[in-house]
């Protein structure tokens, strides 16, 4: 039996995500990747984001695979972005790291067959997880309302009301939510993430 634990974000792994295999909606990239290795994953499946320039929406995939850590992703096209079910049970591989290949995963494998692989990993070992430097910095404006670049929705703070917010997170709708953590802003931009599966990767617009 694969130890298992399905997301539609990476903010959502948890304690109970320790040594199980994750399967999460998030993208690839090396903010969910980071939040994965503080949760101590044996393994880690995320959604490739349609790849994206400079390959970020795998980056982190590659980053954990340094940490020793198999991680996968699935391709934007098989399963809908920031749903854990959708990615459980319809997505196809398109991007592993070479821990997640030594185990025999590759790419256009199924998630059967992908999850049977990665429950062969060991145990995460405890490991210091390096600081990635996740930043919010503000945007020069000619006029009077604040704008914000963040590298994740999830800096949004309450004091960011009524501002503009330039995001790097997917646009996305986890769990059928509004995930700007219940902030009024004035204006928001996404990553469209590739489009993806049922033109999920910009749902929250």
């Amino acid at each position: 039996m694969v130890p298992l634990v399905v997301r539609d974000s990476a903010t959502q792994l948890d304690a109970a995500a320790r040594g199980q295999v994750a399967v999460c909606g998030s993208h690839g990239g090396l903010y969910a990747a980071w939040l994965a290795a503080r949760a101590g994953v044996r393994a880690v499946v995320f959604n490739d984001a349609g790849i994206g320039r400079s390959a970020a929406g795998v980056g982190g995939v590659y980053w954990l695979g340094g940490l020793g850590v198999p991680a996968c992703a699935v391709d934007c096209q098989s399963a809908r972005i920031a749903d854990g079910a959708d990615t459980l049970a319809h997505g196809v591989l398109s991007t592993v790291n070479d821990a997640a290949a030594a185990l025999g995963c590759q790419p256009g494998q199924a998630m059967r067959e992908a999850l049977e692989r990665l429950a062969r990993a060991a145990p995460a070992a405890a490991q210091a997880v390096p600081d990635i430097g996740e930043t919010r910095s503000p945007i020069a404006s000619a006029g009077r309302r604040p704008a914000w670049a963040l590298d994740s929705v999830v800096l949004l703070e309450p004091r960011d009301a009524r501002a503009i917010a330039v995001t790097g997170s997917h646009g996305g709708l986890a769990h059928g939510t509004d995930p700007v953590n219940g902030v009024d802003l004035f204006a928001a931009f996404f990553n469209d993430a590739g489009g993806g599966k049922d033109d999920a990767g910009y749902a929250k617009l």
